[in-house]
């Protein structure tokens, strides 16, 4: 999978970095060319009970700033779509459902791409060795994970 200048993550990879908290990808459906950059994030000073990590949506075209919240993973793992400005049923929302319903399967569906930003999906920082490019953390983070 792994080509020259690639950011496509390893299928076996994927749920390890989002959950890393603080990943940005683009899922992109090899068949139509349809795709979408999310970002989760997991909240600072987090409290007992609150949401694991939060997941929006690219919704503009500002790369840095203009995501949407679109919901939540739970600490027991689940995707709950949350009440923001994007609906349950926008395509992006039940998209990255999927996606996380079939985060362990995703080798199964070869049409799938998971790409990352060429940054650490835990710390954020650039990676720089070769092997966490198909990872998507880097050499110390991935240890911590």
């Amino acid at each position: 999978m792994a080509r020259i200048g690639s950011h496509a993550l390893a299928a076996a990879s994927v749920r390890t970095f989002i959950e890393g908290g603080a990943a940005t990808f683009t899922v992109r459906n090899a068949r139509t060319d349809g795709r979408y950059t999310y970002r989760v994030k997991r909240p600072k000073g987090e409290k007992k009970g609150a949401a694991a990590l939060f997941v929006s949506v690219l919704n503009g075209s500002n790369n840095e700033k203009d995501y949407a919240y679109i919901g939540f993973i739970t600490d027991a793992g689940e995707f709950v779509p949350g009440k923001g400005p994007i609906p349950r049923t926008a395509v992006s929302v039940r998209g990255f459902a999927w996606v996380w319903s079939h985060v362990d399967r995703l080798a199964e569906f070869p049409n799938v791409e998971v790409h990352h930003i060429g940054a650490c999906g835990r710390c954020g920082r650039p990676l720089t060795v070769p092997e966490s490019i198909t990872t998507g953390l880097g050499p110390v983070c991935a240890q911590r994970v």
